[in-house]
């Protein structure tokens, strides 16, 4: 994991999850989702006013490893998926449904995660800037996992 402001990098790496690595990251992100919105801000709080979080999802190549100095130690990802993940997670602020969480996963995340068979609904088709090699994304707002 990986804390920048108030966001979090988590990296579900088939070398670690195993081959449903895709499907790991949907259950997660549909299990934060439910969490953090099962957390009551208590009675004088408006609903209008609870946490809602925006997650992206994509797969891909990234770099990890260490960076910096022996004493300054970083654990790192790099990378155009990077990016496109981090991009999603923004496109989520355009894309999101009122009062809800928005959980956008790329057509990469679907097809790599079809074996759990996500519930979702086409959420747009993006160009991202920034990137070395832009490409064109589905963006798809994740509503569930079947499996």
């Amino acid at each position: 994991r990986q804390f920048k402001g108030d966001g979090v990098l988590a990296i579900f790496s088939r070398s670690v999850t195993g081959p449903d690595h895709a499907a790991g990251a949907c259950r997660a992100a549909l299990e934060l989702s439910a969490r953090v919105s099962s957390i009551g801000l208590g009675p004088e709080c408006p609903m209008d006013e609870r946490l809602r979080l925006r997650i992206g999802v994509h797969t891909g190549v990234v770099a990890t490893g260490p960076i910096g100095t022996a004493d300054r130690f970083n654990f790192n990802a790099m990378g155009d998926d990077v990016h496109i993940a981090h991009r999603l997670e923004q496109q989520g602020r355009h894309a999101g449904q009122s009062g809800g969480d928005t959980i956008l996963i790329s057509g990469e995340t679907l097809a790599a995660a079809a074996s759990a068979r996500p519930a979702t609904e086409l959420a747009g088709v993006h160009s991202f800037r920034g990137v070395d090699n832009p490409q064109t994304t589905e963006a798809h707002r994740l509503l569930g996992i079947t499996v």
